[in-house]
Parts: C-alpha cells; sequence; structure tokens
C-alpha cells in the first residue's frame, strides 16, 4: 500500500515532518494538548459547582424556548444555557443577563463563530443562520 507524503507540522517555525493524519509533532502536541487541558480543567471546576447547576436548571425552567430562534419567529425548546459572553473571555459566570437559552443548533453556531473570531482576534461577527 503506498504511503502519502508526510508534511511539515502545523506549528509555526517547526519543520518537522509529520504524517498526514497528524497535525503537529510529538513535542508540540503535547504542548498544545497541555494548554487545552490547562483551560479545560478550570471551566470543568466551574460547570461541575452546584451554585451553576442550580442557576442553570432555574434559567431554564424560566426560559423553556430558544432565545435566538425566537427572535427569528421560529419555536425551538432550548436545551443549553449559555454564556453570551464567554467566560474565558470575562464574562461573568453566574450573572443573569449574560445568559440565554439556546437550542443546539444555535448554540453550536454560536461557539463556531466565537472560536472563529477569537482565532481572528475580532471583537464581533454577524451570526448567519
Amino acid at each position: 500500500m503506498p504511503f502519502s507524503p508526510k508534511k511539515p507540522c502545523a506549528y509555526p517555525g517547526c519543520g518537522v515532518l509529520v504524517d498526514r493524519k497528524h497535525a503537529y509533532c510529538a513535542k508540540h502536541e503535547r504542548e498544545r494538548n497541555a494548554g487545552v487541558n490547562a483551560n479545560r480543567q478550570s471551566t470543568d471546576k466551574f460547570y461541575n459547582t452546584q451554585r451553576w447547576k442550580k442557576l442553570r436548571a432555574f434559567y431554564r425552567r424560566q426560559h423553556p424556548l430558544c432565545e435566538e430562534c425566537l427572535k427569528e419567529g421560529r419555536v425551538n425548546p432550548s436545551i443549553i444555557v449559555d454564556h453570551i459572553k464567554p467566560i474565558k473571555e470575562g464574562g461573568s459566570p453566574l450573572a443573569w443577563d449574560n445568559l440565554q437559552a439556546l437550542c443546539w443548533s444555535c448554540h453550536s453556531t454560536k461557539s463556531l463563530n466565537d472560536r472563529h473570531r477569537r482565532g481572528r482576534g475580532e471583537s464581533k461577527v454577524q451570526r448567519s443562520q
């Protein structure tokens, strides 16, 4: 079976060649995972607190429908309580006015736009649905 050609590690400035199925060399993959896991651990601690769980449940009872869908004239049940301004960007984790109830589709769109915006260093991106 033929092998596909190797490509350079995706880490800027690294010239180590890696298999096509791996984006990073072993060294940079470990560094990348360490950063992701450190951030995830701090948010996981918050999302597992009783205070957040109670607030989330109460907010969903008050907002049973997706707030974004309602703005567009659609009716869908809310599934997720989302932070309008993400916690990692300085949003208040427990402030009522920083929360919104969203369906899975709207939450996925918002999260993707948030990640894309952070990657480009922009302050706002228009939602497209």
